[in-house]
């Protein structure tokens, strides 16, 4: 039998793996078995390289069997460590700049600067998140942090929670700001656990979004707005509109009078009325109305079960509040719940002059084209 045909005898074999792992087993076969014949280096060389196979099979096995655990461990409930997992194993890819501009603001021109701050915001997310999970990643359970961890730790993520906040008003419906945003959540709520859920995205109205700087159009969320590049024109008033304002007070109804006549609310048609009753009243029989505008007390008249009635019937029109109670979170949430679209401050109103209403109803505007309420 020549040299040759034992190559091809070897070449031949279905279990020996690789040029490389051949070699090394012939080397190996030619030194423990030098004082022997070919044919027995050449079982020497079968049967390991028949050995080598196997391990590597068994290997492979165990490496699919880890990889089916883990992936059923994050994917099958199992109380708050899997939900934990979750959250900080899910891996987030930024939008590419390209693609920012059709996800955007429809108004603003100013896609260059948005993509931007888009990149840099998820950019400092990123390192956040690497940060977090190097620090916490390993704990099973809640993670506990020290007093002294609490403060520096909850304004990082707090100031990469404000950043994403910005943005997602830009670009409401980017998939990786969502779970990024998702994840800064979690990770304050674990940080403090006084701020588990504070965060939260509020109860949301059917066709409706609800955040508390959309609903309460006071001058402080305007110069925000400014700051975030949306100039006022952008934020018009209808230029025709029949308008309910529903108030007890004859000086208030007065001063909505006086303005009409001064010329303001070009274009606006105001109806007046004594009781919330009477304006759902009008406004079921002439379905010319776009605005109620009303106060939230009003004498032998309950707003509330008005608003009530006047949604159960499917109306979806706008209505504001303008009263001079102040409203907190919480009432806003709460108003907002029960079929109101906005809060203004009357007080501010009285303050400041009817530019503050003014400003406050082109908001509301502004946010119903931008969301297509």
């Amino acid at each position: 039998m020549s040299f040759v045909c034992l190559t091809c005898m070897l070449q031949a074999q279905p279990l020996v793996r690789g040029g490389k792992v051949l070699a090394q087993k012939a080397a190996q076969s030619a030194q423990t078995t030098a004082s022997g014949g070919l044919l027995e280096r050449l079982e020497h060389l079968y049967s390991s390289g028949e050995k080598a196979a196997q391990e590597a099979q068994i290997a492979q096995k165990i490496r699919v069997a880890k990889e089916k655990q883990l992936k059923y461990a994050l994917q099958t409930p199992q109380g708050e460590a899997s939900k934990r997992m979750e959250h900080l194993l899910q891996k987030v890819v930024p939008t590419q700049p390209q693609a920012l501009p059709a996800l955007g603001h429809p108004f603003t021109g100013q896609e260059f600067a948005f993509s931007r701050k888009y990149q840099e915001a998820m950019e400092e997310f990123l390192q956040l998140q690497k940060f977090y999970n190097s620090h916490t990643l390993s704990v099973k359970g809640p993670v506990r942090f020290s007093f002294g961890e609490k403060g520096p730790l909850g304004d990082l993520v707090q100031t990469v929670l404000l950043r994403l906040r910005s943005l997602q008003k830009i670009y409401p419906d980017d998939k990786p700001l969502k779970q990024a945003l998702s994840y800064v959540y979690f990770a304050m709520g674990e940080i403090n656990p006084m701020l588990k859920g504070v965060y939260e995205e509020p109860q949301k109205r059917v066709g409706r979004r609800f955040q508390r700087e959309e609903f309460l159009f006071d001058q402080m969320w305007f110069d925000q707005m400014a700051f975030m590049a949306w100039p006022p024109r952008q934020a018009a008033l209808p230029e025709k509109l029949q308008v309910a304002v529903v108030n007890d007070d004859p000086s208030v109804l007065q001063q909505y009078k006086l303005w009409q006549q001064q010329g303001l609310f070009k274009g606006w048609k105001f109806s007046f009325f004594d009781t919330a009753e009477e304006a759902v009243k009008a406004i079921a029989a002439n379905p010319e109305y776009g605005l109620l505008i009303t106060d939230l007390t009003v004498t032998n008249s309950s707003v509330l079960e008005s608003m009530r009635r006047l949604r159960a019937t499917g109306n979806t029109m706008p209505v504001i509040v303008c009263s001079a109670y102040t409203v907190d979170q919480i009432n806003a949430q709460q108003l907002f719940n029960q079929g109101f679209d906005g809060f203004i401050s009357w007080t501010n109103v009285s303050s400041y002059g009817p530019e503050h209403l003014e400003e406050g109803l082109k908001k509301f505007f502004f946010y119903k084209d931008y969301y297509k309420w």
